[in-house]
């Protein structure tokens, strides 16, 4: 998508041609770019958006719930985004949660993935039950509340100049649904992130921090691990010393835009469920019920499962 412009602007190779004809002076995007910085507001060209859909290669075509929307932009805007992505992320890493992998420098999914699989493996070895809850978000991205997203941004410490900025990449922003060689209308967007913008994974991952203690903040539910993090590792009589092993409550993982939650029973898992649930629609979210899949250990819980949430069966 970083080559792909929004109707009315040229592809991204063609302004790498803007060198040739002054030496002496800095690129237009550059210019652009600085002045943007330096006034603290956006052109209207980089806050619309050509919006396409993309077909996920799964269920049924006809169903508009299998497409994703990706916002196309302005070249140039790609550019100062990219500038505000790098000092957003200096602000990311610093209120991330720890169970937080996905679009993270250093990390990855995979890690998440690995973990899940040490917890199960764990649990199997100690005879302990361990149910699983993955949890899908609908059109996480397109429901997020735009004022909502600033106050937090403002509360965890963001730059007035980069709040700025950010809000100016967003308000007032107008869209425009490319479809069979034709354009619509534009329209006012007035919620959620620009899926195929940089900033809008980083973005939304700031909902974390405020989000997830929120939802657990009366919450002791989780699966427990005693461990060190010194000597060998598969040395277990290390465990006995009581003063140096810590615990650790592996409560939720998350995955890009879905997480899981973990618990010893089922109804703890409910617990867990209905806290989660509460939690996002008070910041404007809402849990996909048909795409939500319930684990017990490595096997599906059974039709007779009672787990629920927004009074439909998971």
């Amino acid at each position: 998508m970083w080559k792909s412009p929004r109707e009315g602007w040229h592809p991204a190779r063609s302004h790498q041609g803007w060198k040739k004809y002054d030496t002496h002076s800095p690129p237009v995007p550059a210019t652009l770019t600085v002045q943007c910085c330096e006034e603290g507001t956006v052109p209207q060209d980089m806050r619309d958006a050509s919006i396409v859909t993309l077909y996920k290669n799964k269920g049924d075509r006809s169903d508009c719930n299998n497409y994703v929307g990706i916002s196309l932009l302005s070249i140039v805007g790609k550019a100062v985004a990219r500038v505000l992505l790098k000092r957003l992320q200096l602000l990311a890493d610093k209120v991330y949660p720890e169970a937080q992998c996905g679009f993270r420098a250093g990390r990855s999914t995979v890690d998440m993935v690995f973990s899940l699989r040490q917890l199960q493996e764990k649990c199997h070895e100690q005879q302990q039950p361990l149910y699983m809850a993955f949890i899908d978000l609908t059109k996480a991205f397109d429901l997020v509340s735009r004022k909502g997203l600033f106050i937090l941004l403002q509360k965890i410490g963001c730059p007035p100049k980069l709040l700025r900025l950010i809000i100016s990449f967003h308000e007032d922003m107008q869209g425009t649904v490319q479809y069979d060689c034709q354009m619509s209308d534009p329209f006012p967007i007035k919620n959620g992130v620009k899926q195929g913008c940089v900033l809008a994974p980083t973005l939304f991952w700031h909902l974390l921090p405020l989000l997830l203690p929120y939802a657990f903040r009366e919450s002791v539910d989780g699966i427990i691990l005693h461990t060190r993090s010194d000597g060998s590792l598969y040395n277990l009589a290390r465990l006995r010393a009581k003063t140096k092993v810590r615990k650790v409550l592996i409560r939720e993982m998350l995955f890009a835009d879905n997480a899981a939650l973990t618990g010893h029973s089922e109804t703890a898992l409910q617990r867990l469920v209905d806290c989660f649930a509460h939690a996002c629609a008070e910041f404007g979210l809402t849990i996909s019920i048909k795409k939500t899949e319930c684990l017990d250990r490595m096997w599906a819980i059974s039709r007779s499962s009672n787990l629920a949430t927004q009074h439909s069966k998971l």
